[in-house]
Order: structure tokens, then sequence, then C-alpha cells
């Protein structure tokens, strides 16, 4: 699904962008059109771009895969599962720890320094 809606947003993007040349040139009536379909596409850009949608989509797709991993290995009794005193803290853990890291990746991409995270409401920093 993501990977189509990259793709649609992707091609008048760079349909847009190749057209943005021909603003230069006298078009008539199609100078007004192309120079609003262009600002329109630079403005969408920078919004994804802001916004960072493809990575936080990379990011919860790899938690999403973990959690899958780390379900199957559980549910089959295997590698750290097997023999295991019990399976289900163990289970916990290891998925507490999956958030966490997702958590600590997505604020290090979205805070940009310690003065910003101080004014976001829960956000504990670890001292370094």
């Amino acid at each position: 699904m993501q990977t189509r809606l990259s793709n649609l947003f992707a091609l008048p993007y760079h349909l847009v962008h190749s057209l943005a040349p021909l603003l230069a040139l006298d078009l008539g009536a199609w100078k007004p059109i192309l120079a609003r379909l262009s600002a329109s596409i630079a403005a969408a850009a920078a919004v994804q771009g802001y916004y960072k949608f493809h990575d936080n989509w990379l990011l919860y797709r790899s938690t999403w895969d973990c959690l899958k991993r780390e379900h199957t290995l559980k549910q089959a009794g295997i590698s750290d599962y097997r023999g295991h005193a019990d399976p289900n803290a163990l289970f916990v853990e290891r998925v507490e720890a999956i958030f966490r890291r997702e958590g600590e990746t997505w604020l290090s991409k979205h805070v940009c320094d310690d003065a910003t995270a101080k004014q976001v409401p829960g956000i504990k920093l670890q001292e370094q």
C-alpha cells in the first residue's frame, strides 16, 4: 500500500518538475496552469519531507516485522524461548524492548535538540 502511494505521489512530482522549465517559455494559457501545478507539487513535497512520512512508515514497518518475528519464535518455542522458565515474561520483555527502540528512534529523528524535547510532555531524555 505504501509503495503504491509513494509511486502515485512520485510520478506527478517528477513529471511536474520536468515540466517546470517550460514556465520560462511563452505557452499562453498553459503557463498559469503549469505554475500552479508546479507550486502545489513543491508544497506537497515540502510537507512530505517535513513530516517524514516515508521514514516513519519504514520505522513502523520494521517494528511490525520485529514483532511478527518475536511472536513466531514464541509460538514455535524456539531460540531463547526453548527451555525458558517463563516464555511469556521473556516475550513481554522483548516486545517492550522493541517498542522502546522504536520510540527512541522516532524521537531522535523528530526532536531537534534537548531544549525542544524538554517542551514535549512525557519525554525523558537519557543522560549520556
